[in-house]
């Protein structure tokens, strides 16, 4: 633990702490599923062997009083972990419509600021004899993938599961080209000043690395420019005047391997699958709410990216950028919707749009107050929702002493943003899930019931197009036979 009594808050950090607003708090939301219910004391010690060891988790935010933008973190005398945990039941039947309005109203409500930035609930009663665990912490502490590995780090190999040892993750992402410290775009005044003496001597002493710089400025600018100049977000019956009130839903399990088939027969990846079927399921759901839906129409998502190695120890603090893929929810064909989608993906991964990202992020915690708040609804005006992809355990784990069964998790839309759509997947299968504002989206059920059936007609479309190919696959093949024997023409 630290010695000192006060530390300051990472400049991101802070951009993250000042987004809180009454109708959008900046709160990653999770909800762990159990056959069984936790045992308070048992989760308690789990709490205070595993997340207490990090000084976040016994602090809070002060403001300095050296000025208004510079708070500090301050361990809490006397803290409580007791005060942080809450227990409660589902009255009967304790139906999975009763949990998603339990955790829709706990999503709707602030953390307390004058404590640490975290709150538990034990659920019983969930589905008449299982439980549950919502846990809700303060997006200033730690961006979602690192607060889910907090979450996933209090979890331990389960004895009884076949499949054999547990790895951590399904993917370990490539390391994106640069690192925010070492560059950017945007910076104080005296960390540019000396950043660029000591760029300016390198190219002195060796020519071909002003040549990098160049290139590596010109992608930057052009990824600035791209989210800078994107239009005003195109507006639809999703985004209105948001509310306090939140409301959730998840969709069934969808089982990862199916996906991999479908993603494998279309020539695309898991993500691109994915995010067609988020695509389609918006596109019905306009369709189904009356709104005009051209075949130009082109909505945005708000996506971080991961700039950590997964297999790196845990640390805390936010460490993601962002970038804005195109949703072309206007084509009315599903594959030519998938095409649209991968290729709008595989232009994002050709970017450093999520470097630029940070590094904004990083100067708007620099600025006064008035200025973030108008660089967040500049930027939050570009898209219609935030969309993370969270791959988590392939096997089961257990948690306070118990299987968890199943992970739901989201990350929480900022500024002016309606609503979050979260993919995490554990354990083999795929949960879908939407966190949104009652006013603009008061029935996201609905709106995942959209987006399981484009999975169900990616999957058709999948299947479609192996068989052909099996079809070419097998008559190609003699053909070719079929040539090879047949005799040459004699010589007269």
């Amino acid at each position: 633990m630290s010695t000192t009594l006060r530390e300051p808050v990472s400049k991101v950090d802070t951009a993250w702490w000042h987004m809180e607003t009454p109708d959008n708090h900046m709160v990653v939301t999770s909800v762990l599923l159990f056959d069984r219910p936790l045992k308070r004391d048992r989760l308690r010690r789990l709490y205070e062997q595993r997340m207490l060891q990090f000084p976040r988790f016994r602090q809070r935010i002060v403001t300095s009083v050296r000025g208004l933008n510079e708070p500090q973190w301050e361990l809490v005398p006397d803290f409580d972990v007791d005060s942080h945990i809450h227990h409660l039941a589902l009255p009967a039947p304790g139906s999975e419509e009763q949990l998603r309005d339990l955790v829709g109203d706990i999503a709707s409500l602030p953390l307390d600021p004058s404590a640490p930035l975290w709150a538990s609930w034990i659920v019983d009663g969930v589905g008449g004899h299982g439980g549950a665990l919502i846990s809700r912490i303060h997006h200033c502490i730690a961006d979602g993938i690192a607060l889910t590995r907090l979450l996933l780090s209090l979890t331990d190999e389960d004895p009884d599961d076949p499949s054999g040892t547990s790895e951590w993750w399904e993917v370990t992402p490539k390391r994106m080209r640069g690192e925010p410290e070492h560059r950017g775009l945007v910076r104080g005044a005296a960390h540019v000043a000396g950043l660029a003496a000591r760029e300016s001597l390198r190219s002195v002493r060796h020519p071909g690395h002003a040549a990098e710089l160049a290139g590596e400025a010109f992608d930057d600018a052009r990824a600035l420019a791209r989210v800078t100049f994107l239009p005003v977000e195109t507006e639809t019956s999703l985004r209105g005047p948001l509310g306090a009130q939140k409301r959730v839903a998840w969709s069934e399990e969808i089982p990862l391997a199916g996906v991999k088939r479908t993603a494998h027969a279309v020539g695309g990846t898991v993500n691109d699958v994915l995010v067609a079927a988020i695509t389609g399921g918006l596109r019905t759901y306009l369709l189904e709410r009356g709104d005009a839906v051209p075949e130009t129409l082109e909505l945005h998502a708000t996506v971080p990216v991961n700039l950590r190695p997964l297999d790196g120890p845990l640390a805390l603090g936010n460490r993601f950028g962002l970038v804005y893929p195109t949703l072309p929810v206007g084509v009315p064909q599903t594959m030519e919707r998938l095409r649209a989608v991968k290729e709008a993906m595989d232009q994002i991964k050709a970017t450093p749009e999520a470097i630029v990202a940070i590094t904004v992020l990083d100067a708007l915690g620099h600025t006064p107050r008035a200025v973030e708040e108008l660089f967040i609804q500049f930027f939050t005006s570009k898209s219609s929702m935030v969309l993370t992809n969270v791959p988590g355990p392939r096997h089961v784990r257990r948690f306070a002493g118990q299987p968890l069964r199943r992970v739901v998790s989201w990350a929480p839309p900022s500024g002016s943003l309606p609503m979050s759509v979260s993919i995490f997947s554990y354990a083999g299968r795929i949960t879908i899930a939407v966190l949104s504002d009652a006013r603009c989206i008061p029935d996201p059920t609905a709106l995942v019931h959209a987006i399981e059936h484009e999975v169900d007609e990616l999957r058709r479309c999948g299947q479609a197009q192996a068989r052909a190919a099996e079809v070419v696959g097998t008559v190609a093949p003699r053909r070719k036979r079929a040539t090879a024997r047949r005799p040459a023409p004699k010589r007269s």
